[in-house]
């Protein structure tokens, strides 16, 4: 009877542990900023082939995922974590950033950014806003929010956006979980919307594909116009 509440014991232990160890591994996906916790000092023990050299670019940032060139040679990027897109000027071209310039905040988990015929679309959690910056100073003064419809985050918050060669809108929402049914035919999915350009809010809502789990990277080969996709398939399959 001892051996066996020993047992019981332990088999409660190790339900506990591995309970928690998913729920940091979850939640570390969404929001944690692994290069941050490491350090620049890190940095220094990355090994390049010869005539490569790494440095920190900029720092100050929450987990930054996708960046864009603009049309006016600067860095700009989806500050996640703060809510934000930032603009990284490097005019005298050291490698290294001048300022962290904000050019719009108070946004929902921006994801990714794509610069498209005069403005900046930006997705977010729930699904995608447009940015100007009407006077040239850098910072965006409208702000237009083409759909807001997309469900909650669930397991994958994040959104990605594409334009077609065709001027239409793709935005990509990963699952709710990490294999289910979903209830929205947009999660776990790819949706095509018409061109945004002049329009206060997206139309023309089609399923562009489906059964990607959590199509994160989204690409169009400029030559071909063919859209290339990066998938997370779903997670906890294997020995380790």
């Amino acid at each position: 009877m001892r051996g066996r509440k020993w047992l019981a014991g332990l088999l409660g232990v190790v339900l506990i542990c591995v309970v928690t160890a998913v729920a940091i591994y979850l939640y570390a996906r969404q929001r944690v900023n692994f290069a941050g916790m490491l350090g620049n000092a890190a940095v220094a023990n990355i090994t390049v082939p010869a005539g490569f050299v790494v440095q920190v670019f900029a720092d100050g940032l929450s987990g930054p995922r996708f960046m864009a060139v603009g049309p006016d040679g600067i860095l700009y990027v989806a500050d996640r974590g703060n809510d934000r897109i930032v603009a990284l000027p490097d005019a005298n071209g050291d490698g290294q950033a001048d300022e962290v310039r904000v050019v719009t905040d108070g946004l929902n988990n921006p994801h990714n950014l794509v610069y498209h015929e005069g403005a900046w679309y930006v997705a977010v959690t729930d699904g995608v806003v447009r940015l100007v910056d009407e006077d040239g100073d850098g910072v965006a003064e409208s702000r237009t929010t083409l759909i807001d419809s997309y469900t909650p985050p669930g397991q994958h918050s994040s959104r990605t956006i594409a334009f077609l060669p065709d001027g239409r809108l793709l935005i990509s929402a990963g699952s709710t979980c990490n294999v289910c049914a979903e209830e929205d035919p947009r999660r776990a999915a790819i949706t095509s919307y018409d061109s945004p350009v002049g329009q206060d809010q997206l139309t023309g809502e089609t399923l562009y594909a489906s059964g990607l789990r959590n199509a994160v990277g989204l690409t169009v080969q400029p030559e071909t116009g063919q859209l290339w996709v990066t998938n997370n398939g779903r997670d906890l399959l294997g020995d380790d």
